[in-house]
């Protein structure tokens, strides 16, 4: 990797697995902002040049893992998304960016999660366990609320403000969201049907993602 931390030649990977050849895409590729160190785009630059989806994970997950998983690698995913976009690169290039960029987000706050949000993914996750055994009651959900804090050590009123937090954060990564996509669709080209798809599975989860934090706030807030 040279000095000014160009990105000469990579391969995109779209969230179906298929490959897209993004060397044009990068030969004129700004450097990268001056908070990501050459170590942390060199981590990027692994990851988008993985030959499949799974491939993209694992690494991902490998350094999530060993704590390299940095603010860093998410920033160069960020700048590199703007660039091509600002180089109206082909769509789908920018989805895969796109894809890429938010799949970091997610697992940097998973590795970096504070107690409060590994609480309340525990309290979802037993939630749908008690779901899938159809024994779903207000009282049982409000019951697991109580336990797993308790379990985490974290005091009702610190989970309830801890909610309030990530769902503004969610809020406003909803408002960047509707800004990309609606970039998306109005380029010349419009979408392909795969990219719409995408767009859609990417709303539909983030739709779930939300309704869930709002339902955990609920119960905490009429526990307490």
């Amino acid at each position: 990797m040279n000095k000014t931390k160009r990105m000469k030649k990579n391969i995109i990977v779209t969230k179906s697995g298929m490959e897209e050849d993004a060397i044009d895409a990068y030969n004129n590729a700004s450097p990268m902002p001056p908070n990501v160190a050459p170590e942390e785009f060199e981590r990027f630059y692994q990851l988008i040049s993985c030959e499949t989806t799974e491939e993209v994970i694992a690494k991902a997950e490998e350094f999530g893992e060993q704590g390299v998983l940095t603010e860093g690698v998410v920033a160069a995913a960020h700048a590199m998304l703007e660039e091509s976009k600002k180089r109206n690169d082909d769509e789908r290039v920018i989805a895969s960016l796109q894809g890429v960029l938010s799949f970091l987000v997610q697992l940097y706050q998973k590795y970096n999660a504070p107690p409060t949000l590994g609480v309340i993914d525990n309290i979802i996750r037993e939630w749908q366990i008690m779901a899938e055994k159809g024994e779903t009651t207000d009282e049982k959900m409000k019951e697991i609320v109580q336990t797993v804090a308790k379990e985490g050590n974290v005091e009702l009123a610190e989970l309830a403000g801890a909610v309030d937090g990530f769902k503004a954060s969610m809020d406003e990564q909803d408002v960047q969201f509707e800004q990309q996509e609606e970039e998306l669709r109005s380029r010349p080209e419009g979408v392909t049907p795969e990219v719409d798809e995408e767009l859609t599975q990417m709303r539909t989860m983030r739709l779930a993602a939300k309704e869930q934090m709002v339902l955990v706030g609920k119960m905490v807030k009429e526990i307490m």
